[in-house]
Parts: structure tokens; sequence; C-alpha cells
């Protein structure tokens, strides 16, 4: 009985979990081709910096959207109204209502104030007026984004909560293929950066529609209902500002490398964007997919201590069996995979030495990154948000005075940049350290003692494979002297190395698949 009652328990998060993190891989290796297209035809020239300000401010807004508080804030909401489908369904509408009318108006506002806001991400771009009216130009075009996300993380949050996780997970594909095919047919506009800015835009048309098409096959009812709010609603709209602010700490961290990086030498927001987007690589498929598949599961099971203890232990063992090993092979692969991904065109060999230092200050922090994800799903499943903005806000104190204290040491060496990709690290670690303490001192929850044995076993099995991947990876020269497709077949190579040697490592200190059963300790 306990063992049929564990393998359905496994499987209900498993298969999903297969889907989600399929659709985002895809869509990372995508987001790949993307930046290797930024790479070849842009660089890391003035016209890029420009572009990355400004896209900086939907491409934030997606993430906390999509990606985090207002999905993860709604999902437990609906889930408890699943008994009641029309009053999901008119809750659904009121805040379509709301949020879609605030995004809406704050949509009409930043492109009237476009410069007002590249002036508050980029303050440096103030004493370059070509910078300045680029990036205001085109984040106007981008900033009705906005709009269509804040719509599409509801519905998000809605089918989320039905565990129809696929179209969701498949949104930022849908993004990546408009932004590739604008990026190919650029040169066909006199000033080719504004084709990749329409990318975006029409990409927000695409994914909303197909959110609004796929609840209404489902049979809800999608016009909205302008009246004062009932009471559920209301509580829900409470939430969520402190909830954008809580799960946002290092993605706001990330804004804050952006001002500060403006007042450094042309390039640093480059060396930062491209380490940064290798970063969000395994960390998409990681955090995004354990934190969704979970988020339904513990709100449903909140009230079930043991439960719910199993199924965080659960989710954090996943996070150190994938994300340690990809820390160590990212730092030891780091040349090699900037020089085969983005080493073409205007990107030159300097960029690359400068993008790896700050590839290997994101890649340390991997672990804390996809541990703040999980853990603020549980928060969530709980409604818990104010503590979660308390720790959210001296996290962020704590970034700021990092920053000013790292940038001031290390500015002499040319390395400014570096130092704000070390304090986003340390804000990570310092901000999962914080809602870990709040899980166990509010709700008990604890790490057991087979996962604390196990990511002892992961972290061996880790270091192991990383000095395997060193012996063979070979001198930077080598990689200079390859074609691209030799660069991706010595890469691809290094990869499938690294997952066999892993894997046998693993073998060797006994790591089983029992050990990642879910609830393999419970009793009935």
């Amino acid at each position: 009985m306990i063992k049929k009652k564990n393998s359905k328990q496994t499987t209900t998060l498993a298969k999903p979990g297969i889907f989600v993190a399929l659709f985002t891989l895809i869509s990372r290796i995508l987001g790949f081709i993307r930046d290797m297209l930024f790479a070849k035809y842009f660089g890391a020239s003035a016209t890029m910096e420009a572009f990355l300000v400004a896209f900086r401010v939907p491409n934030f807004i997606r993430r906390l959207f999509v990606e985090g508080a207002i999905t993860q804030a709604l999902t437990p909401s609906f889930v408890h109204l699943q008994d009641k489908p029309k009053r999901q369904n008119l809750i659904l509408r009121q805040l379509i209502s709301y949020i879609g009318g605030f995004t809406l108006l704050l949509s009409v506002l930043g492109m009237i104030f476009s410069s007002l806001w590249v002036l508050l991400f980029a303050p440096g771009f103030y004493d370059d007026p070509m910078r300045l009216n680029l990036a205001k130009n085109l984040l106007a075009i981008m900033f009705p984004y906005i709009f269509l996300m804040s719509l599409t993380a509801v519905f998000a949050a809605l089918l989320n909560s039905l565990q129809r996780f696929n179209l969701p997970a498949l949104t930022p594909v849908i993004l990546n293929v408009c932004m590739i095919s604008f990026i190919c047919f650029s040169s066909k506009f006199s000033i080719p950066i504004y084709a990749v800015a329409m990318s975006v835009l029409i990409a927000g048309i695409l994914q909303c529609c197909f959110h609004i098409y796929a609840l209404w096959r489902l049979g809800f009812h999608l016009t909205p209902v302008i009246k004062w709010p009932i009471k559920t609603v209301k509580r829900i709209l409470k939430r969520i500002l402190p909830a954008i602010f809580g799960a946002s700490i290092i993605q706001i961290s990330l804004l804050i490398e952006t001002v500060f990086a403006s007042f450094l030498t042309t390039g640093s927001l480059s060396w930062l964007y491209y380490p940064d987007r290798l970063n969000q690589f395994p960390l998409g498929i990681f955090g995004l997919t354990l934190s969704t598949i979970i988020l339904p599961s513990l709100s449903k099971y909140k009230r079930q201590a043991t439960h719910f203890n199993h199924t965080l232990n659960w989710a954090i063992k996943w996070v150190f069996l994938l994300s340690v090993p990809a820390t160590f092979a990212m730092c030891v692969l780091s040349s090699a995979i900037l020089i085969t991904l983005f080493h073409y065109g205007a990107f030159s060999l300097f960029d690359v030495m400068q993008s790896q230092r700050a590839l290997i200050a994101f890649s340390i922090g991997l672990s804390a990154f996809v541990l703040i994800k999980v853990f603020i799903s549980a928060l969530y499943a709980y409604g818990i948000t104010k503590p979660v903005v308390k720790i959210g806000a001296l996290c962020l104190l704590f970034n700021i005075i990092s920053n000013l204290i790292l940038v001031y040491f290390l500015k002499a060496y040319s390395l400014g940049y570096l130092a704000l990709a070390i304090s986003t690290t340390l804000t990570a670690i310092l901000n999962a350290a914080g809602l870990y303490l709040l899980l166990h001192r509010k709700y008990h929850f604890h790490v057991n003692k087979q996962l604390v044995t196990f990511i002892l076993r992961i972290l061996l099995a880790s270091i192991v494979m990383a000095v395997i991947l060193y012996v063979c990876k070979g001198d930077i020269s080598d990689w200079l002297k390859l074609s691209f497709f030799k660069r991706i077949s010595w890469l691809a190579g290094l990869v499938i190395l690294g997952l066999i040697s892993y894997g046998a490592l693993l073998w060797l200190l006994r790591v089983k698949q029992q050990d990642m059963a879910l609830h393999k300790n419970d009793t009935i």
C-alpha cells in the first residue's frame, strides 16, 4: 500500500515536471541562439547596451509576472477555488480588470515618459545623448509588453492551478522565436535594433492570445468585470504588491546592477548580460520547473505538516542534485562556453575574458538562486508575504552597500562590473538563508538527516566531475582555432562526458533512484 501511494505521488509531480523542464530547455536553447545572434551582429557596442537597458524593463516584468510573484501569488488562491468554478471565473474576470487596467495605464505612461525610465535604470546614460535617445525610443516600442504579460501571468496562474503547466512553460519559446526571426531580418531596417524591439511587442500579443484561447477552450469567460472587488479579490490584490517585491529580490538586484554598470566603462553591461543569460539557463530549467510544479501541491496540503515537509525536502534534493554539478561545470567550462556561443563577429576575445569572470561569479550562486524560488513557493502556499518583504528589503540594502564597497575596490583593476556580479551572488545566498530561517522558525520546517548526507555525496561527485572536465577541456588557444561546428561538437562532448562521469560517481556513492522518491518515509 505504501509503495503504491508513494509511486503515485511521485508520478503526479514527475510527469508535469518533465514537460515543464523540456519546454523550458527548448526556450533556453532558443535564448542561446538569440544571444549568439546578438553577439554576432551587435557585440558589446553602444547600440547593444542601449537595447539591453531598454529591454531590461519589459524583461524584468516578464520574469516578475510569469516566472515569479504574480503567478506564485495567484496560483494558491485558484487552487482553493477549484470546487467553485463560477466564483473562480468571477475572480479571474475581476483580476483581469484591475491588474490589466493598472498595467495598461503603466504602459501608456511608460511610453510617454520612456526617457525617465531609461535614466532611472541607467542614469549613466545622461552624459551620452546617443545611447539615451536610442534606449528611450526602443523602450517606447516595448513598453506595452508589460500590459500583455500581466494578463498572461493571471491566465498562467489559473492554468497552473489546474495542473496544466505546458502552455505557461511554452510562453518564453514564443518570445525567443519572434526575436530570432526579427534579428535575422534586422538588416532590412534602417536602424536594425528597432526590428528587435518590435519583435518583443509582437511576441507579447501572441503569448497573451494563446492563453486566452486555452482558457476559452476550458469554458472560462474572460470579459472584464469592472465593479467594486469582492472580498477574495481584495485579499489577493493586497498580497500581490508585497509578493512582487518578495519574489523578485534577485531581479531587483540585477536592475540595481544595471544602474551601477551604466556608470562603468562601455561594455560592462554586455559583460554582465551574457553571463547572466547563461546562468538563467539552468536557473530557468531547475528553479522554474520545481517552483511551478510544487506550488499547487504545497497549497493543497499546507495544513498537513508531514506531507508539506517531505515535499519541500524532495524539492531541495532536486535543487542540489541538478544545480551543484551545473555550478562546477559552468565554472570549469566558462571560457569554452563563451567562445563557442558568442566569440563571433563583434564579440571580441577581450569581451570573452571579461564575461568569463562574471559567469563564474554568477554560477557560484546558482543553488541559492534556485532555492529562493522553491522557498518562495512554500511561503506563498501559506499566503505569507510580509515577512518575505522584510527579508527582501534587508537583502536589497545589503546589495546596494556591497555594490558600493566592491566597486570601489575592484574598479581600480577595471573589474567594476565583476563587483556587481559578486554582489548579486552574495545577495542571493543571504536571501535564500533568510527564507529558510523564516520557514524553520515560523513553520518548523527542517531538512532531514538524509538530505544532509545526500548533499555531501552530491558535492563530492561534482568535484570529481569538475576535475575530469578540467583535464579534458584543453587550453583556450585550442578553442580559438576551431570552427563553429567543431566548437559545438567539442563542447557537446564535454557535456556528455560530464553527465556520464557525474552519473557514474553518483552510482559509486550509492545515490539511488529511491533517494529521490517523494514521501518515501510517509506512513499510513
